[in-house]
């Protein structure tokens, strides 16, 4: 019994191993096999009992081991004086953390084999670096939509080396829920020209009167401090030089779709409403997003359709000489 006191830091330790083995799964293994398995048990069983759940299951088990082996040697080390009447409570609490972030880490691992159940045939192991540093981040995520937002960076890493800075893993952990919803207010005004990371949106005017109807100033000042927005976009003013792009625009024979914008899911076509009115040097205000925003805003789902700001631009791009339509090749 004496001996079972003693142990007691042993007992803490044998369950921070247990955490520890179980969250380096993905690191040792491999994430992209573990996403398979995940993909592969879904299909075959309809349900989530993959590696991940084995791994969950069995640290639980440990945790319930460990507790009943911690309650024994408690109450004797009680009794002995060696420890406070708090010290169950405070090992309890410590177990409960670690199965929060098992917990934490199959769920949003899951969410990453739902959006890669289509595209195993692309799965390229993420940076070991990268991969720690969304594991260790992704412990404390316990928001849905939060995970959901991690579980986005994951699949895109892993289709496409590269494409999420550890930056941008920085910038994921500090976005709350307000700023996730602005941003996705952002993105859904914003205008990607095709084959580029650029992302823009056009103020309507030289200042931001106009875009306050779509946007507030504090949301964009937010977003700007969490350097999503480039900070002289709000602050100064920028401007996209889109005269000489679309000079060499074909009218007659189709659109150049290489020189369309991405806009709310669609691609659209800007080009000069009679040809010979465009100057070179025409300069549309816009907003901009950094490069950190631009590879975040590939991971934002679910984003909220904006026809009235669409009508507006489409309006204010036709008072500058340039007619927006919806892309139709050929």
């Amino acid at each position: 019994m004496i001996e079972d006191a003693n142990n007691l830091p042993d007992t803490v330790d044998s369950v921070a191993k247990v955490v520890k083995a179980a969250t380096g799964v993905a690191e040792t293994t491999g994430v992209t096999g573990l996403l398979r398995s995940i993909i592969a048990n879904k299909a075959l069983k309809g349900d989530a009992k993959t590696d991940a759940k084995v791994a969950l299951l069995d640290a639980e088990v440990q945790n319930t081991i460990a507790l009943e082996r911690a309650d024994t040697a408690i109450a004797v080390a009680q009794k002995l004086g060696a420890v406070g009447p708090d010290a169950m409570h405070i090992f309890e609490l410590l177990v409960a953390h670690d199965a929060q972030a098992f917990q934490n880490i199959d769920r949003t691992l899951g969410f990453a084999a739902d959006d890669l159940a289509d595209k195993q045939e692309e799965l390229q192991e993420p940076d070991s670096r990268w991969m720690h540093n969304w594991l260790d981040e992704v412990k404390a995520v316990s928001d849905e939509e939060a995970q959901r937002l991690w579980a986005a960076a994951l699949a895109r890493e892993t289709t496409l080396n590269g494409s999420v800075s550890l930056m941008a893993l920085q910038v994921l952990k500090v976005m709350d829920k307000k700023a996730c919803e602005d941003f996705r207010k952002f993105v859904a005004l914003s205008m990607q020209p095709v084959d580029t990371n650029n992302l823009y949106v056009l103020t309507l005017e030289s200042g931001f009167s106009k875009l306050e109807g779509y946007m507030t100033l504090s949301e964009l000042i937010g977003l700007e401090s969490l350097a999503l927005v480039a900070n002289h976009g709000v602050t100064g003013s920028l401007t996209w030089r889109i005269g000489q792009v679309i000079q060499d625009l074909k009218v007659g024979g189709g659109e150049n779709v290489n020189l369309g914008v991405q806009h709310q899911g669609k691609t659209w076509a800007i080009i000069p409403t009679q040809p010979t009115t465009i100057s070179p040097g025409l300069k549309l205000p816009i907003l901009n997003a950094t490069e950190v925003g631009a590879q975040i805003a590939h991971l934002v789902a679910d984003i909220p359709p904006n026809p009235e700001y669409t009508t507006a631009a489409i309006s204010y791009l036709a008072e500058q000489g340039l007619t927006m339509r919806l892309f139709q090749q050929g």
